[in-house]
């Protein structure tokens, strides 16, 4: 078992100390199959079995050895320590390979991302993640059809998946979204010693 820092920002290491967040997202370095298409790349590992997805497919062949990029985060059983506060320790529970557009709603809220009924809750409070364009109040003004200011609800961040979009253009920028990179998703837990002490 190794024990690797890794770096995450505020609002996501209160996501960890809330046990909110149970996954992150991290690029892949050096990018695999750059360049290539959807298309191209089914065709280099031979079609996609029937039910299965891309990102499954790429997974199975990344751990029997066929995709050449090694997970620099460690592997399963190892542990995380949160760089900013070293008494945060995870346990990696399971890696995967996939495209960061194919997030689920359930795999967003696992980020650490709030689900609709928590953000309206938690509106306007301090020390939440806002929207840059509703600041977390998911409503703004707009120009409206009578040529007038109105207030219209926010559609930039009105799902997990959305606000967990604008959190990864935070980091890597909006064009980085918009390509479509492949990553590793890491799901960890609470070291049990941990949950212990806490107890």
């Amino acid at each position: 078992m190794k024990e690797k820092p890794i770096l995450f920002n505020a609002e996501m290491v209160r996501a960890i100390r809330d046990n909110r967040k149970t996954q992150t997202r991290r690029l892949i370095k050096p990018q695999p199959f750059s360049g290539a298409t959807n298309g191209e790349i089914i065709d280099q590992i031979g079609g996609l079995l029937p039910g299965r997805s891309l990102s499954s497919m790429i997974t199975d062949a990344w751990q029997c050895g066929f995709v050449d990029v090694a997970c620099r985060y460690g592997e399963i059983g190892d542990r995380l320590r949160v760089q900013e506060e070293p008494s945060i320790v995870r346990e990696i529970t399971d890696i995967r390979i996939e495209r960061i557009q194919d997030i689920s709603e359930e795999d967003a809220k696992a980020e650490g991302c709030y689900s609709n009924e928590e953000y309206a809750d938690l509106a306007g409070k301090e020390n939440i993640w806002p929207c840059r364009v509703c600041e977390g109040y998911q409503a703004h003004s707009a120009m409206g059809i009578h040529f007038g200011w109105e207030e219209v609800d926010c559609v930039i961040c009105d799902t997990p998946i959305k606000r967990f979009r604008e959190l990864w253009r935070s980091v890597y920028g909006e064009d980085n979204w918009n390509q479509n990179p492949w990553v590793w998703v890491i799901e960890f837990r609470r070291v049990e010693q941990q949950a212990e002490a806490a107890a």
